[in-house]
């Protein structure tokens, strides 16, 4: 009898030590919210493009939908943390950091302060 308790109390230990739960606890369920699909924008989606309170969000490789790569709509931020890096936007100006220009609905190009007009 004492064998059979020992393997019990083992048993529900290690279930609960690993995070698990017993059988009396419920599960939890999961809190994750689906998030809506991104939409394209950019080259060659010329169409409706994002919305007024969003910017087209292009990777770095992307040279801002040169040779009609594409970006996805993300929201614009309505502010920005203090500090950050100078980034050169898409449209050839300088903002003080990445959030600034995509508060102003420019996507990035590149770190650092735009170069001079070639």
């Amino acid at each position: 009898m004492a064998f059979v308790r020992i393997v019990a109390v083992l048993a529900l230990s290690s279930v609960v030590a690993c995070g698990g739960t017993t059988a009396s606890e419920p599960s939890p369920e999961p809190t994750e919210v689906p998030q809506p699909p991104a939409r394209v924008c950019g080259p060659p989606m010329r169409g409706p493009d994002c919305a007024e309170d969003e910017y087209c969000d292009f990777e770095l490789d992307a040279i801002c939908g040169a040779n009609d790569r594409t970006g996805v709509c993300r929201p614009r931020p309505t502010a920005c943390p203090s500090g950050g890096s100078p980034v050169c936007g898409c449209n050839d100006q300088t903002f003080p950091s990445a959030c600034e220009a995509h508060r102003f609905g420019v996507a990035v190009q590149g770190h650092g302060a735009c170069g001079p007009p070639i």
